[in-house]
């Protein structure tokens, strides 16, 4: 493959070079095994790196469910009905994005809470039996921080499917500053592509 001929000489015969076909072999294959493994690195790091364009949804949802499958879906077609049913169905609504992106816009009625303590205090809110949405960007830090409360035994937990760019791809409301908003933050120039361009708040991706 590589076109090396090793010799190996035994310095026990007066410098007369023996020729040992096993070693020799072995080494080739180290060798190839080297260059081999280094050209797979690069090439990993390459498609690490990849393009913005590169992010799509098939792969998020495979990742969380990869991850986090003890935690529910709830889609956003379910979410909405709950809301519009307004009969004690209308689950509490847990924004875990940073403050920044929580201010730009987030889905009426959520609350923030970002860290462990945050999202326990806003948890003693919740009402008897009260379903629990969780959100972020398209649903990763959401996931994650659902898993914790499933595995801590907590019950009615849910990740919002898509998450809010998700909700605002589909011409939901948003809500910002106790007004209607209609832009969301991009979170970055990454992942920003998986939210509708009209939709990215300017200067932030």
């Amino acid at each position: 493959m590589f076109g090396l001929t090793l010799t190996i000489c035994d310095k026990r015969v007066s410098g007369i070079p023996l020729v040992q076909p096993r070693r020799a072999f072995a080494s080739v294959v180290v060798v190839a095994l080297v260059l081999v493994g280094q050209a797979l690195v690069n090439e990993g790091t390459g498609l690490l790196a990849g393009t913005k364009d590169s992010v799509s949804w098939d792969a998020v949802f495979a990742w969380i469910q990869r991850d986090w499958p003890e935690v529910p879906q709830m889609s956003t077609d379910e979410l909405a009905q709950r809301v519009a049913a307004g009969n004690g169905a209308t689950p509490l609504l847990i924004d875990v994005r940073t403050r920044q992106e929580y201010e730009v816009s987030h889905l009426p009625g959520a609350v923030w809470a970002e860290t462990r303590s945050e999202i326990a205090a806003a948890l003693h809110t919740a009402s008897g039996q009260q379903a629990v949405v969780l959100y972020c960007s398209v649903g990763v830090r959401s996931s994650k921080a659902a898993a914790e409360l499933v595995r801590s035994g907590r019950a009615n937990i849910f990740n919002l499917k898509g998450s809010i760019f998700w909700w605002a791809n589909e011409g939901r409301p948003l809500i910002a500053n106790d007004r209607a908003a209609n832009v969301v933050h991009p979170y970055n120039e990454k992942w920003g592509v998986l939210l509708k361009p009209q939709l990215r708040a300017g200067g932030l991706n």
